[in-house]
């Protein structure tokens, strides 16, 4: 007899959708502010796809400060990209924030329904969980603030390279890794998370595959992880890297 809870599955990602449409909806009409005159409107180098190569090696293209220069690429790839569907005009930002924000309240699900050892209850726990996320306040200042978009996109990777290493699928949790290493540098942290929750998963599920800690995964994170050090030494000027590293933003969920 089919699960009741796995029908319901697939209902949650439309009641998301609609629950952050009615919480967010008024960000559309949101302009720049803050930050944003630097990294978005004076920053030549988000105004063209063109662009895309030089923002792997070019500290240069993050803005028109030279304190706060760092290495986003995929941050400023996403920018690009929005200004060449709508220019100046900023709901086109607003959406990709949007559609950010109801991926990383899906993962969440994801994660806590299938890793969090919840028993019977999971889905409506994992269910609780992402609508929570999907309207808490903490997340008005990523999806409002378009230069603090790098917070939502290194969650959506965050979250999905969680959710694969755990999984045992070590390609898709290296790729993931080092997209969101490429957007903040503060997803280094993964893992040490990751190596904390099999320490966890030992004591709960010992025998269950699914939790079991891939072979070898661990050590390509930590190359990836100091190979992106490494780049972000080599390429971003000390003083600025150090600036960029004082700034904070608002944590996410």
């Amino acid at each position: 007899m089919p699960d009741p809870q796995a029908r319901s599955s697939w209902h949650l990602p439309a009641l998301l959708a609609l629950v952050i449409a009615l919480a967010y909806s008024n960000s559309l009409k949101i302009g720049f502010h803050f930050d944003d005159w630097h990294a978005l409107q004076q920053n030549p180098f988000v105004r063209s796809l063109a662009n895309l190569p030089r923002f792997f090696v070019d500290p240069n293209t993050t803005t028109v400060l030279p304190e706060n220069k760092d290495l986003r690429p995929i941050l400023l790839a996403s920018f690009a990209l929005n200004h060449a569907i709508s220019g100046d005009a900023t709901w086109s930002y607003h959406v990709l924030n949007l559609i950010l924000h109801w991926l990383a309240a899906l993962l969440v699900f994801r994660i806590v329904r299938d890793h969090l050892w919840l028993g019977e209850e999971r889905f409506a726990v994992a269910a609780a969980a992402a609508l929570v996320v999907a309207v808490h306040p903490l997340n008005t200042e990523p999806l409002d603030y378009l230069s603090a978009r790098s917070a939502l996109l290194t969650t959506v990777f965050y979250l999905g390279a969680f959710d694969a290493g755990v999984r045992g699928r070590r390609f898709a949790c290296v790729m993931l890794f080092t997209l969101a290493l490429l957007t903040k540098a503060i997803a280094i942290t993964l893992p040490f998370v990751l190596l904390g929750y099999w320490g966890l998963a030992r004591r709960h599920e010992a025998s269950d595959p699914l939790h079991a800690r891939p072979r070898g995964l661990l050590p390509v994170l930590g190359g990836v992880a100091a190979a992106s050090v490494f780049y972000r030494l080599l390429l971003v000027p000390h003083g600025a890297l150090a600036s960029a590293h004082q700034v904070g933003v608002t944590p996410r969920v």
